[in-house]
């Protein structure tokens, strides 16, 4: 199985020279205290280091993530593999987020994590087809693929074990 996703993100991120792709995930699972900007639990450090492990192969240029140590743990795996920084969005502000990345990046991979309310509204600020999340979902991994047209193709795919079946 992990194959074949494998093989999938490898055919969507490279169907064209011209795309971008932009991989959104909420934050991997969180502690239970402190209430006040968390950390991540010992099943949400697997899922990390699992994101990090998937998009080994991957040519990511760029991580975004929100300002909270949840989100930032989360990216932390994949930023130490790739050498890369994490660079802090505002959370509050998808369409900002969305527009830069788009001027910034139309033609690379980059990596966001957010919220289970903030990922489907980065969905939709970069043309993607967005799907509600619960807030027991740490699983989803959206990958925006936008074509050189500036058409845009979403995909959702669960990784790690699954949290909301």
């Amino acid at each position: 199985m992990k194959s074949i996703i494998a093989f999938f993100l490898f055919v969507l991120a490279f169907t064209s020279v011209d795309a971008g792709t932009v991989f959104l995930v909420r934050h991997a699972e969180k502690a239970d205290k402190p209430k006040e900007d968390p950390a991540l639990s010992e099943a949400g450090r697997e899922r990390a280091k699992h994101l990090a492990a998937m998009l080994d192969s991957v040519p990511v240029v760029a991580l975004y993530s929100s300002d909270y140590r949840r989100t930032r743990s989360t990216l932390a795996p994949l930023a130490q593999a790739k050498t890369l920084d994490v660079v802090i969005y505002d959370a509050s502000d998808s369409e900002a987020l969305a527009k830069m990345v788009m001027e910034k990046h139309s033609d690379d991979t980059v990596v966001i994590a957010g919220h289970s309310n903030t990922v489907p509204e980065l969905v939709e600020a970069l043309g993607g087809t967005a799907t509600p999340l619960e807030d027991k979902d740490y699983d989803n991994l959206f990958v925006l693929t936008r074509d050189s047209d500036g058409n845009v193709s979403t995909l959702r795919l669960h990784y790690g074990e699954r949290t909301n079946k």
